[in-house]
């Protein structure tokens, strides 16, 4: 009795260890947390999810609205900066498999400066909120293989940032949803 109930134990536990590790495959992939909205005058239904990284000082979303694909970008610097971030800079990231997907900023976009306080030490933090320009097999591909890695240029400054592992699973189930 007692090798009967050690098996079916073990039997239950197989099966919930194999049910994780299925989740890695994109069909199994349950998207939540994608927000859609209908345009109430022309119909057209907009599908748009987030990533907060780096503890807050930066966001990433994937946006659609019909065929058009948007990559959504919130920058969170320390310090005073003036330039803006100017069309055509690049956001980079770096997939598991190797491959960099490039995104051009569609938009120029002026800073937004902030005077922030904690304790007894103030200190200035700009902000950059922009767009990149992408397609859908861009996002398929993050939505196949996840990020390891980002880097956005910001007028002419560039920021890295090392994408940790439950990041990157977010980002691309992310990307794989909102191209369902």
């Amino acid at each position: 009795m007692k090798k009967m109930k050690l098996f079916v134990f073990l039997l239950i536990t197989l099966g919930f260890l194999s049910n994780a590790y299925a989740q890695k495959d994109n069909k199994e992939i349950k998207c939540k947390g994608l927000t859609e909205k209908k345009d109430e005058f022309t119909g057209q239904i907009t599908k748009s999810n987030s990533t907060t990284l780096c503890f807050g000082a930066m966001v990433i979303g994937f946006r659609t609205s019909g065929d058009k694909y948007i990559v959504d970008f919130y920058i969170k610097i320390n310090g005073k900066k003036d330039g803006s971030l100017m069309i055509g800079e690049p956001l980079l990231l770096k997939l598991e498999n190797g491959e960099v997907v490039t995104f051009k900023s569609s938009k120029e976009v002026a800073p937004t400066g902030n005077v922030s306080s904690s304790s007894s030490t103030t200190y200035i933090v700009t902000t950059y909120v922009t767009e990149y320009a992408c397609t859908k097999d861009d996002l398929v591909k993050i939505g196949n293989s996840m990020p390891t890695n980002l880097k956005v240029t910001v007028s002419g400054e560039e920021y890295p940032y090392k994408v940790g592992k439950m990041e990157g699973g977010i980002i691309l189930k992310n990307a794989y949803c909102i191209t369902q």
